[in-house]
């Protein structure tokens, strides 16, 4: 795959437009952590949150002092968002 597409909520319309062929589609569930006010430990690893944890794992290109961007499995990433108050933080 060339290209990954990181959907939060807007996954329907992504899923309509992409090539599979090219374009993976990873969809975040649910209102996703706001990671500002949070250490590394909270977000991923293992009390991390999930859905981070698992989008390191898409990636394939770790964090931190294990990152390794010879690894990243995709040429670009995109993200989407839906246009909603639970997509907007202050």
């Amino acid at each position: 795959m060339d290209n990954l597409r990181i959907s939060m909520s807007a996954k329907g319309s992504l899923k309509k437009s992409r090539d599979p062929k090219t374009q993976a589609l990873f969809a975040i569930r649910g209102v996703s952590a706001n990671v500002f006010k949070m250490r590394l430990d909270q977000i991923i690893g293992p009390n991390g949150n999930k859905e981070f944890n698992d989008l390191v794992k898409v990636m394939g290109c770790n964090v931190g002092t294990k990152f390794d961007m010879n690894k990243l499995q995709f040429a670009k990433i995109i993200i989407a968002s839906d246009a909603d108050i639970y997509t907007c933080r202050q």
